[in-house]
């Protein structure tokens, strides 16, 4: 998974990305429609902001985060996406 750093430093990860939702998993839960920014390290750094959709806690404690992608441009979400692609499980 690529890990990415939320605005208040905290770490994520990414799950998923199908385009225009991403999912996280995040150690902090976001309520509907809060904004959510993070900076991806996809090679360069990636600033990303989310509409959440909301949280929902999974086993470990931390929190499986869906949103939507607000203003990204197509090539930084082709990038994103190739870089997800591309990763080995």
């Amino acid at each position: 998974m690529i890990s990415g750093t939320l605005s208040s430093g905290e770490y994520v990860q990414i799950a998923g990305f199908d385009g225009e939702t991403l999912d996280l998993i995040s150690p902090r839960a976001f309520a509907p429609g809060a904004p959510c920014v993070l900076v991806v390290g996809v090679s360069p750094e990636l600033a990303i902001t989310l509409k959440c959709h909301g949280s929902k806690r999974i086993d470990d404690g931390r929190f499986r985060v869906t949103g939507r992608t607000i203003a990204l441009r197509r090539d930084d979400r082709e990038r994103l996406v190739r870089s997800l692609s591309t990763e080995t499980p």
